[in-house]
């Protein structure tokens, strides 16, 4: 074509202008063959862009798990290159990048593929690349949502660790499957309550957490004074809120020197308190009440039984003789002689003036209830001999805890509640004997509750 363009325009212009167009022709010819090999390129053809590759990020997924997915793309001619990522099996938070964040279907099972694939195009042509990752099984996260400070469960609170969401039962239990080993962020929800977020470390060791909700409205506050029977308030008592357990929460609080405590946040419902003399353990019964707390600030009182001793010392205050008699002993300081006379021929005894009377509330201390220590003197013979009898009643045939050798104790483990608002004697006595036996009491106690 270039030719016959050539051929036409050398014959015009040759008819046309003569010798000088014989110059000017051949000039002509060589801008037009230019132009011609200009709009009629003879380079190769476009080369398609390459996908040299496509990784992940971490290398494994469980169900519900993200992976970073990045792909390394070249083009010879260096155009510019457009991305498109597709998958049926989960969701592309940017899929026109190079890289971009795949989180995959929770509903893809355990042990089969799930893929991703990838597009790209310089404008002219186009690459097409698929890849594939195996998903995994996961570790369960479990455990509790719970008052803070505490173990008392919250149902129906919302649990979100990555893409799975569920609702604690009546329990405030929740169980995930198939959440990925290391770090997971746990975000825990509930109409009225704070949220609470948290970042665990996940792995087969370490899958069980109880998570803490805090509340200004479904919680109050605690309040009261803490007393004896007596109407005497007791400093250093603390008062702590019971798990469900019955172990202590750390919702409690000590009592001030006015017997005052007061325990914030504490959920509303039935609660149980324990109360524990912390200043002086073996001052004070331990004791646990139930509390219910409403809808509103609580104000609670309670009591605390006390140790109360019986010491039976003073002989002219406390002993009287019905045959027999007591001796002081000045060498012996505090203690006293049981004398059995020669003139008598049946048991000496003596027993309290006054009679013993224990409150109907009162509460058993420990074995012994009684304590009675006494020492016979050496290479005498004779039984000291302990009862209990209706206050005003000598008794006769002791049958109770009785000694016959040089020294012993007394341990009454007799019916707690033959004492119970009820009035006793305690009775002693040389029986069988020898005139002149003689027996020393060192100690005698009475311990109880109240």
């Amino acid at each position: 074509m270039v030719h016959q363009i050539c051929h036409n325009a050398f014959n015009y212009l040759s008819k046309s202008h003569g010798g000088f167009m014989k110059i000017l022709i051949p000039v002509f010819i060589l801008l037009v063959m230019f132009n011609s090999c200009k709009e009629n390129p003879t380079s190769a053809t476009n080369q398609p862009p390459n996908i040299e590759s496509i990784s992940f990020n971490p290398a494994s997924v469980t169900p519900g798990g993200q992976i970073q997915v990045t792909s390394v793309v070249t083009d010879k001619e260096g155009d510019q290159i457009t991305y498109t990522w597709t998958t049926s099996q989960g969701t592309i938070s940017e899929p026109n990048k190079s890289t971009t964040l795949w989180t995959i279907s929770p509903q893809v099972p355990v042990n089969q593929d799930a893929t991703i694939k990838l597009t790209v195009t310089d404008g002219k042509s186009s690459t097409i690349q698929e890849k594939s990752i195996t998903v995994q099984q996961g570790i369960t996260v479990s455990g509790l949502v719970v008052y803070a400070s505490s173990t008392i469960p919250i149902s129906g609170a919302t649990v979100n660790i990555g893409p799975r969401i569920i609702t604690t039962s009546s329990d405030g239990e929740y169980s995930i499957d198939n959440i990925g080993s290391g770090s997971n962020k746990i975000i825990v929800t509930k109409t009225g309550y704070d949220t609470y977020e948290t970042t665990v470390n996940v792995s087969s060791t370490n899958r069980n957490f109880n998570l803490p909700l805090t509340s200004s409205t479904e919680t109050k506050r605690l309040y009261g004074t803490i007393k004896t029977t007596d109407n005497i308030t007791l400093s250093g008592v603390r008062v702590s809120i019971l798990n469900p357990d019955i172990t202590e929460s750390g919702l409690s609080d000590v009592s001030d020197a006015n017997g005052n405590f007061q325990i914030t946040a504490v959920p509303q419902g039935t609660r149980n308190i324990k109360l524990t003399n912390v200043s002086n353990p073996n001052l004070c019964k331990e004791v646990t009440y139930e509390v219910f707390v409403a809808n509103f600030d609580k104000n609670y009182s309670a009591t605390m039984k006390i140790l109360r001793i019986i010491n039976f010392a003073d002989k002219n205050a406390i002993w009287e003789s019905w045959e027999g008699y007591w001796k002081n002993v000045p060498t012996w300081e505090n203690t006293y002689w049981l004398i059995k006379s020669d003139s008598i021929t049946g048991p000496a005894i003596v027993r309290l003036k006054n009679c013993i009377s224990i409150p109907l509330e009162a509460e058993y201390y420990s074995n012994p209830m009684i304590y009675t220590e006494v020492i016979r003197k050496e290479g005498w013979q004779g039984a000291f001999i302990y009862d209990h009898r209706d206050c005003g009643d000598w008794g006769t045939g002791f049958d109770f805890s009785y000694i016959n050798a040089n020294s012993g104790v007394f341990n009454l483990n007799q019916n707690w509640a033959d004492y119970y608002n009820q009035k006793k004697n305690i009775i002693f006595s040389l029986y069988p004997t020898i005139p002149y036996s003689e027996w020393h009491i060192i100690k005698i106690e009475f311990k109880y509750y109240y």
